[in-house]
């Protein structure tokens, strides 16, 4: 398979595109994890170009729903229908049964909060959080999904460009005494987990 047969091989930027070349050398046998799916098009992405990826957890829960994130007068910027949320699920599903490596995505139809408990903290190398829709949810994500990621492995999100989410980062990262570097490209941010909390 080259390129052009990969689920993305056109050329498209997918919201994880930034990432692949920091989780494609990351180490071996990664456990990985998408909070927030939507068409499983980042999924795809990733699992094509990191085949160093033993495990990959994909969660959402294909909801209606309101996005505010980046809106300037408190309006929603983006809304979700209860049939395109069901669309969007069988997208992701089909996308992953069709993908050359979707043998190694394991999909989690339920609430991204409560997916977490199903899991240690400490269990991923990787984890991409997309999820939030609000500011409030946007800090809930990160208390909840970077005691998940082990010392060591990647935190990383989307948005970075939204104001209001890059205070948050900071602020959490403060919260958390981390020393590792933040480094943001196109609209993603991540670091390297350097301790315990």
């Amino acid at each position: 398979m080259n390129d052009r047969d990969a689920p993305n091989g056109n050329g498209i930027q997918t919201d994880i595109s930034p990432l692949l070349h920091a989780v494609g050398n990351h180490g071996k046998d990664l456990v990985c994890i998408e909070v927030g799916t939507n068409r499983g098009i980042s999924t795809c992405d990733m699992l094509y170009h990191c085949q160093n990826i033993k495990e990959m957890h994909c969660v959402d829960n294909w909801e209606p729903y309101d996005d505010y994130i980046g809106s300037p007068d408190g309006s929603p910027v983006y809304s979700l229908t209860k049939m395109d949320a069901r669309i969007n699920e069988q997208v992701a599903r089909i996308s992953l049964e069709e993908h050359p490596m979707g043998e190694k995505a394991v999909i989690h139809h339920m609430d991204s909060n409560e997916c977490a408990e199903l899991f240690p903290d400490e269990h991923f190398d990787f984890v991409f959080v997309d999820t939030y829709l609000t500011d409030e949810q946007i800090a809930n994500d990160f208390q909840t999904w970077y005691p998940k990621v082990k010392v060591g492995g990647l935190f990383t999100g989307h948005d970075w460009f939204y104001p209001p989410l890059q205070q948050i980062v900071y602020s959490y990262r403060e919260h958390v005494k981390t020393e590792s570097m933040l480094t943001a490209y196109s609209n993603c941010f991540s670091w390297i987990k350097d301790k315990s909390v």
